[in-house]
């Protein structure tokens, strides 16, 4: 009994919405026939079709709508070709309506495109922002980056000067150290009684730099003289070797006394040589102009290049 009940209200029910759909269909014709005064259906309905379209296309921006300065162009020209189409048939409120709608229409591209240049220049300034920007930040950076450099380079040079000037301490650098014949030290001053007299000249030691040389070699080797050629009595000469340790800093006009004596009436020519360098002294003597039983000594000291380091025995 119940179910019968339902069933009949279930029909009422479908009955009175298609009753209710009918009438509303039937209004909806009735309003669409409806005569319009100075007015024709193919003028009404295009028109009232284009604007909708427009306000929905405009206004609600669906997503399948395209937004750009050529679209209400787009428009426009589907009003223009309606318009030329209806030309000759139009009447003179529709040609209005055409025209407040071309007007409208190209209101809203002038709009868009103004828009468009907006925003356009929008994106202008900011890409312009961001290069600036990044610009800005690689200047920094490059900035930085040589600053960065500049620092190694002063740290690496006071690094290799500091190591230079270490190496120049353990090494003794280009410094040499060269020996100079003087008249030997009295036995009461404590020099060998052995070596007084007779044209015996002691060796004195000195340093040419400013830090302490840790090693000194010299090697001579005394020449014949004029007079042992002449008689073809050549003695037998022996190379002589001298090793010096740790030669302090001295100034220039001292010398320290060396227990080396060479005799004084021929030329020495020998080779220096320190932990870093060689160097070339000869030694000669002469007779004195004043006195002939006097000699003179020379001393010569020179780089292998031959340039000339010392040239006095006794420098000031």
């Amino acid at each position: 009994m119940n179910l019968q009940a339902f069933e009949i209200k279930a029909d009422e029910l479908a009955s009175a919405v298609r009753r209710a759909t009918r009438r509303a269909a039937q209004r909806i014709v009735s309003i669409a026939s409806r005569p319009v005064f100075h007015y024709s259906r193919w003028a009404l309905y295009p028109q009232a079709i284009l604007v909708a379209f427009a306000l929905i296309w405009f206004e609600y921006r669906p997503d399948w709508a395209t937004q750009g300065p050529s679209v209400a162009m787009a428009f426009l020209a589907v009003a223009a070709i309606i318009m030329a189409v209806r030309g000759p048939n139009s009447t003179l409120s529709e040609g209005v309506v055409w025209i407040v709608i071309s007007c409208s229409l190209f209101a809203v591209e002038m709009r868009s495109i103004a828009v468009e240049q907006k925003n356009h220049d929008l994106e202008q300034a900011e890409l312009r922002r961001r290069e600036e920007s990044t610009r800005r930040e690689q200047n920094q950076s490059f900035a930085h980056l040589i600053t960065d450099g500049e620092h190694f380079l002063k740290a690496l040079g006071e690094e290799k000067a500091l190591t230079a000037k270490n190496l120049e301490h353990i090494t003794g650098g280009d410094e040499y150290c060269w020996v100079a014949p003087m008249l030997p030290l009295p036995v009461g001053a404590g020099g060998n009684p052995a070596y007084q007299g007779n044209n015996w000249w002691q060796l004195w030691l000195k340093n040419s730099g400013k830090v302490v040389l840790p090693t000194c070699d010299l090697r001579f080797m005394p020449f014949p003289t004029e007079q042992e050629i002449k008689e073809h009595s050549i003695p037998s000469l022996s190379l002589l070797s001298y090793h010096f340790e740790k030669i302090r800093v001295m100034g220039r006009p001292y010398f320290l006394a060396t227990p080396y004596y060479i005799k004084g009436d021929r030329t020495y020519s020998g080779v220096i040589e320190t932990p870093t360098r060689s160097f070339i002294e000869v030694i000669k003597f002469e007779p004195d102009p004043n006195d002939p039983t006097h000699y003179v000594p020379t001393c010569t000291v020179s780089a292998p290049s031959e340039r000339i380091l010392e040239k006095d025995c006794n420098p000031q």
